[in-house]
């Protein structure tokens, strides 16, 4: 990949003018909109778009500039009865057409829906608002084929965010992205996921790690798709002397990752994971490893249930074609869970017109029982280090500045890809090129 796809500042402004605003962007929840009045602003490059809920069963979006002189009408998010700009006062309602306007005699006479607000396209999927800037663009459905299908009975559309966190980070937004949709890192970023024991206490030797089995990337249309590959008989055995040599059973070494990810990612797992392994280990267990295994999730769907959440019902088909990581072109990325109930996201956007920093939001959903759904505001931070992300994502971050230094070498002529663990990275980069130089993919 040519080092200029990620430093060039004339690159930025072609994908200004010829990616971001051809595509389907994720712009916010439905939750997030969910009473008449209330608005989230999205942000892109000089772009501002306002998406509002207009009555209590529609949504809309709508170019965040007034048509007298084009003063930005909102900021970030809030709540409003009606769109008044802060310069003239001309005045439009939830629907975008134009109440009033101040000394209106004085004006030349146009016809009334020329001046309404310049409306964008929205849709919903997965409880995730989208909006695009091309009226020619085709249905969001289409454009997100096949991921309505392979996420169906997911349940995304029920959950709602656990923590939301928006940061500016030091690097290109496709650097972010890249970093987020491949597993290839892992052993270097994050070992602390090889060990058999995922704590300081426990030293691992080269001996005692068990062997990372590499990931599989998948092309899905403009969309790309990171998972787990099936067990290798080769690996597992390996794998398994690890484990036994760490002194811990299959179970309570999944004890392990899930109190550690609920204590440093605060995702992927849920406390129903935390009650349910611990339910399992105070019992007899059956010797098989399978069975094991199927006890735990019987435990985990008892323990949500007894919370009244009934987690997601789905065949090993449906988790194998669903999960795990998910890249919705071009700039939204979902860790989908299989039976948990809890997704991981990111998103990346251009800070303005630097093409060495960008806009990174991270956000944890999950299911919750009826009314108790938390109230979840969006924290920024100018400084990412500043944010308390916990470990794995503040090492994931804390590449992305070295990355950027690193680009700007004389001696740097782009990346050299692996071909089976990062050709998602080569996959968007590819429809990319469609937006920006031929025919959109």
């Amino acid at each position: 990949m040519p080092k200029r796809r990620y430093v060039d500042q004339e690159f930025l402004e072609l994908e200004l003018e010829r990616l971001f605003p051809r595509t389907w962007l994720m712009a916010c929840r439905l939750e997030e909109v969910a009473q008449v009045g209330a608005f989230v602003e999205l942000e892109v490059g000089d772009e501002s778009i306002v998406v509002v809920r207009s009555d209590p069963t529609r949504v809309r979006a709508f170019f965040n500039s007034c048509r007298h002189r084009g003063t930005r009408l909102v900021q970030g998010t809030g709540r409003l009865g009606e769109f008044r700009c802060p310069f003239h006062a001309w005045r439009w309602d939830l629907e975008g057409s134009l109440t009033d306007r101040p000394d209106d005699a004085h004006f030349a006479p146009r016809p009334d829906g020329e001046l309404c607000l310049a409306e964008c396209r929205s849709g919903a999927w997965g409880g995730f608002v989208f909006v695009t800037m091309d009226p020619q663009a085709e249905d969001l459905t289409s454009y997100l084929d096949p991921l309505p299908t392979r996420l169906e009975g997911f349940k995304l559309e029920e959950m709602r965010y656990l923590w939301h966190k928006r940061v500016v980070a030091p690097a290109n937004w496709k650097n972010a992205v890249d970093a987020f949709i491949e597993a290839y890192h892992v052993p270097g970023t994050h070992p602390q996921f090889l060990r058999p024991r995922l704590t300081p206490a426990t030293p691992a030797t080269r001996a005692e790690v068990p062997l990372w089995p590499p990931s599989i990337t998948e092309s899905h249309g403009r969309h790309a798709r990171t998972r787990k590959p099936t067990p290798d008989p080769e690996q597992v055995g390996p794998m398994a002397q690890a484990t036994a040599r760490s002194g811990l059973t299959p179970l309570e070494q999944t004890q392990v990752l899930v109190d550690y990810q609920l204590r440093e990612l605060r995702s992927l797992n849920t406390e129903w994971d935390r009650l349910a392994l611990e339910r399992c280990l105070a019992s007899e267990l059956p010797e098989d490893r399978a069975e094991q295994h199927l006890r735990y999730l019987a435990a985990r769907r008892q323990v949500a249930a007894a919370d009244g959440v009934a987690l997601p019902d789905l065949t090993p088909e449906q988790v194998r074609a669903g999960a795990y990581d998910w890249l919705l072109f071009p700039n939204t990325i979902l860790l989908v869970t299989g039976t948990i109930g809890s997704v991981l996201g990111y998103r990346a956007l251009p800070n303005g017109h630097d093409p060495d920093s960008c806009i990174f939001d991270m956000w944890s959903m999950q299911l919750f029982p009826e009314g108790a759904e938390p109230d979840v505001a969006v924290e920024a931070f100018d400084d990412w280090r500043d944010a308390a992300l916990g470990e794995v994502l503040s090492q994931d971050l804390g590449n992305l500045a070295a990355v950027t230094a690193g680009m700007h070498s004389r001696s740097f002529e782009g990346a050299r890809l692996n071909l089976r663990q990062e050709m998602s990275i080569h996959h968007y980069h590819r429809v990319a090129d469609g937006y920006l130089f031929g025919t959109a993919c």
